[in-house]
């Protein structure tokens, strides 16, 4: 006994010690303008799992901090973020006091990065950042860096694995372009959504053809920001949203880092991505290269791929200037659609080996951050895109054979801009900062659309038209666009906020254009031609409300809410005539509506985060066809067909298992889980044939799940996704002979990835998509890639070998 109450004192004064011979930082943190002390003031040493939070005095402290240097990291919802190298030895007590100033525009923009020993990465965009306001809106955010997926082909369903409600199009398996929509709107090349890589636009014409042929890779990608229908205000009038792709910067505190990526897998597929970044003194830089290729899951599917970008920025004095050019090109064939037959007996066959599709893509962009006070500060940027895409083949329904005759459809975009944005932090008899954000926005664009018959009718991709051949239509699509708005964060209290605003816009759209009609003998000889032309304009000026409220719980838990109006712009396809079986409705109105958003969101001591809501989004004037008759003879009409109501409930949530059982072995288990529950029907309508009918591309709910291991050399994830049974066109048709309509069935999707880290410079990483190898399709085409059903791919493997010097 008596050994046993020594052995208990011995380890008693062991564990006394080692404590002792730990250290202790403490301090105080107050208001730089009054020098109060700021309470809820988050105190994290980066890259570390110690982190405290300042009292109602502004005090704190970090016990038990073994020696070494760390970046103590000060922040605070509102307020700049203020961090500073420190060097800790044994058995010391280390003071640090700091002063925040309220938020303006950091011109070194500080990152707060948790490590794998938190195992949970912040989910949501923090209330005001970046020039931008958030507060009292559903937003997401992904960091890429604690994404365990398969990069290298930009694999939507890992990445964005998180992020609830999301109904994902996979129209290739290399990722050339994603698509992605949310709440009953079209996924086609994220059309619905304003897309921005590092702030500024890269669709092809924001106002009038918002789709997106260029997707950044994700291995460049730092992390990627989702501001649902709310953001309308601030980022133009999409239904959807804004999804920005925030690229990598250079390493701070290292001239040179080399970085390159070669990825090996199924049919083929290669992928080399290299990358080169660092800062010199005050100057930041970073480009990479990017070439991809492979055959393709299904025949007649190969792709080629190259990509480049370079961005240099520098700080000087109260100012922050940088520029960029991204370039990106590709080739691929597209392998058709499918008859629902065809797909049940072979989902990997083709009989559309001559389709071939090209996209050239060109974004420019030079702008600054200046600082014009402590309160007070602007950013302007300038952008513009130069792009192109030809589309070539037989594009006719999938149960017509393919015939001798191929068409070629060519699209060059050029467009410019400028946003301009100041932000001020003022006083109003509240000890937090009221935050006013002023913006302007000027925007031009010019789309020349082309379509006729293809100069060859081989296979190969030659993109020309045929010589002494009228082309079936040819029509310019000139633009412009003057946007102000105003938006503000006003304190009622230390808990609640309301952020009101208003967007005044400025559309200018026009059509001009010939159409063609060719007739044709038994032989399919062209023996006859009309022409006709077209011309119509635009003119829109119009405000768009919206606001937002917050109630804080705690810095980590808040309850928002917020209503704002929507609005997108007549498309060029739904004003361009290209036949004579075709009219436009002369009284034909933009689509409008609104999104209205009621959640509550947080975390609980790094242990458990969620995001639960419900939303509702009203469509106003939806744009379709109706059948009608004109001079006896039936044509297509394009008209406002439909109002429709969407509504749901959204969740997110993620446990750190180990820290919830108190497990603090270096090995990190954590569980996430998303669920969208959505019911989307067409209301008012004169179309009986859609009255109550369910709004297409809506899956009545769609889920995933996923668990991550992470210990000190490796970690690894497995994720399962469902997406319920949902219908393609506005009369809920179940199936129809050529496939272009019809349901797209229930699917379950299992996707495993494994990272191990041999060095600090030296990684693998292995991923099997579709681990169970389950036939499955998520869209049907009724034109480009189709038509028909395009199936997604099957069981791919990708082996990535990781270099960093």
């Amino acid at each position: 006994m008596r050994i046993v109450i020594y052995q208990i004192f011995i380890a008693f004064i062991l564990l006394c010690y080692s404590a002792y011979s730990q250290s202790i930082i403490f301090g105080k943190v107050r208001d730089t303008e009054n020098q109060k002390p700021l309470s809820h003031v988050r105190i994290l040493l980066d890259g570390t799992s110690f982190h405290a939070q300042t009292d109602d005095k502004g005090e704190y402290v970090i016990r038990y901090v073994p020696e070494g240097t760390y970046r103590i990291i000060f922040y605070k919802n509102g307020w700049q973020t203020h961090h500073t190298q420190i060097k800790v030895n044994q058995e010391e007590y280390q003071e640090i006091n700091v002063s925040l100033m309220p938020f303006t525009k950091q011109l070194e923009e500080v990152q707060i990065h948790p490590s794998s020993d938190e195992g949970l990465s912040s989910h949501f965009l923090n209330p005001v950042e970046n020039m931008s306001i958030y507060e009292g809106k559903k937003t997401e955010l992904v960091e890429i860096k604690d994404v365990i997926a398969n990069l290298s082909t930009n694999n939507a369903r890992q990445v964005f694995g998180k992020i609830p409600g999301l109904n994902i199009w996979e129209s290739d398996g290399a990722g050339l372009q994603l698509g992605i929509g949310a709440r009953g709107l079209s996924p086609n090349r994220m059309g619905n959504f304003n897309v921005r890589q590092n702030g500024y636009d890269i669709a092809a014409d924001a106002i009038g053809y918002p789709e997106s042929y260029y997707t950044p890779p994700l291995e460049a990608v730092e992390r990627i920001e989702v501001v649902r229908g709310a953001g309308a205000l601030q980022y133009g009038s999409q239904f959807g949203g804004m999804l920005n792709f925030v690229m990598k910067k250079g390493e701070k505190g290292i001239p040179i880092r080399f970085t390159s990526r070669q990825t090996f897998g199924g049919f083929n597929f290669l992928n080399s991505f290299n990358s080169i970044g660092g800062t010199i003194g005050k100057t930041n830089y970073y480009t990479f290269v990017q070439h991809k290729q492979g055959k393709g899951w299904r025949a007649n599917s190969q792709f080629k791929n190259w990509a480049f970008y370079g961005k240099i920025s520098r700080e000087h004095r109260n100012m922050h200037l940088y520029a960029e050019y991204t370039h990106h090109h590709y080739t691929a064939q597209q392998p058709g659609g499918l008859t629902y037959r065809q797909f049940i007996e072979n989902p990997r066959q083709s009989h559309r080996p001559r389709n071939w599709f090209y996209v050239n893509w060109n974004l420019f962009s030079v702008g600054g951050d200046y600082r014009i006070s402590n309160r007070i500060s602007l950013n302007t940027r300038f952008f513009g895109v130069i792009g192109w895409r030809h589309s070539l083949g037989n594009l006719s329904k999938i149960t017509e054979a393919d015939f001798a005759i191929r068409t070629l459809i060519t699209g060059n975009y050029w467009n410019w801009g400028n946003e301009t944005r100041l932000m001020k932090t003022y006083y109003i008899n509240s000890s937090q900062p009221s935050v006013l954000l002023i913006g302007y926005r000027t925007y031009a664009t010019k789309t020349i659309e082309k379509h006729g018959e293809a100069q060859s009718n081989s296979s190969e991709p030659i993109f020309s038209f045929k010589e002494n051949m009228p082309l079936y239509s040819d029509y310019q699509y000139p633009g412009k666009n003057y946007a102000f708005f105003i938006e503000n964060v006003f304190y009622l209290s230390p808990k609640w906020t309301i952020t009101p605003g208003i967007r005044w816009e400025n559309i200018q759209t026009r059509t001009i254009g010939n159409y063609f009609q060719t007739i044709r003998d038994g032989a399919g000889n062209p023996y006859f031609f009309v022409t006709d032309s077209f011309s119509n304009t635009y003119f829109r000026k119009f405000f768009l409300f919206g606001v937002g409220a917050s109630y804080k719980l705690n810095e980590d838990r808040d309850f928002y809410a917020n209503i704002t109006q929507n609005y997108r712009p007549i498309t060029f396809s739904g004003i361009a005539i290209r036949n004579m079986n075709r009219i436009i409705d002369p009284q034909l109105k933009d689509e409008k509506g609104f999104n209205a958003d009621l959640g509550f969101r947080g975390k609980h001591q790094n242990i458990f985060q969620w995001d639960i809501s419900i939303f509702l989004l009203s469509y106003q004037n939806r744009i379709g066809f109706v059948e009608t008759q004109e001079n006896f003879i039936s044509k297509r009409k394009t008209t406002n067909v439909a109002q429709s109501i969407t509504y749901g409930f959204e969740s997110f949530w993620e446990c750190n298992l180990s820290r919830l059982l108190n497990s603090f072995h270096s090995t990190q288990f954590t569980f996430f889980g998303n669920a969208a529950f959505i019911n989307a029907r067409y209301t008012r309508t004169q179309n009986s044939a859609i009255r109550n009918r369910y709004v297409e591309f809506v899956p009545p709910y769609n889920m995933r799940y996923g668990i991550a291991l992470r210990q000190t050399r490796w970690r690894t994830s497995l994720q399962y996704s469902i997406t319920e049974q949902h219908y393609t066109d506005a009369t809920n048709a179940i199936e129809t002979p050529d496939a272009v309509n019809g349901i797209i069935p229930r699917y379950q999707i299992w996707d495993w990835t494994l990272q191990y880290q041999f060095r600090k410079w030296l990684q693998i990483e292995a991923t099997v998509n579709n681990l169970l190898n389950t036939y499955y399709f998520t869209r049907r085409a009724d034109g480009y890639p189709g038509p028909g059903i395009i199936p997604s791919d099957g069981r791919m493997w990708f082996i990535t070998l990781q270099c960093k010097w």
